[in-house]
């Protein structure tokens, strides 16, 4: 599930199993799925039914489906952004770049969330990473 998804789940149907106030916000779970999906990383190997796995962090991922070990350099896209001019801080939030991965508005304005309330003209892909 991921290290966004899974203390979520552990909220929600153990602590919170029997106190309802201790389970995640939509919100929470609204930006755990949208920093999840960030992590997804296309499997190398083409005959793998699942094609896609949740990045886990490890320095030496494999796909959990498959068992194949990911080959070569893995870019990673740490999120950073200002609250304040010349300070910039950690968001806690991850892009795994991979040819053809689109980033979006909210990948540089962490003001800016994608939901069903984003204007179109946010939702447009603002450039295209190319991995050789």
């Amino acid at each position: 599930m991921g290290p966004y998804l899974t203390p979520l789940f552990e909220r929600a149907f153990i602590e919170g199993l029997h106190e309802p106030t201790r389970r995640p916000t939509a919100d929470e779970w609204e930006t755990a799925l949208v920093k999840t999906v960030d992590l997804i990383q296309p499997c190398q190997n083409t005959a793998c039914e699942q094609k896609w796995y949740v990045f886990s962090g490890k320095n030496r991922p494999a796909c959990p489906y498959c068992g194949t070990p990911f080959k070569g350099k893995l870019p990673i896209l740490n999120l950073y952004s200002s609250r304040k001019a010349g300070s910039f801080r950690p968001d806690d939030h991850r892009l795994m770049v991979w040819s053809g991965q689109s980033i979006y508005a909210w990948h540089v304005n962490r003001l800016i969330a994608p939901n069903e309330r984003t204007p179109d003209a946010q939702k447009k892909t603002r450039g295209l990473f190319r991995v050789p």
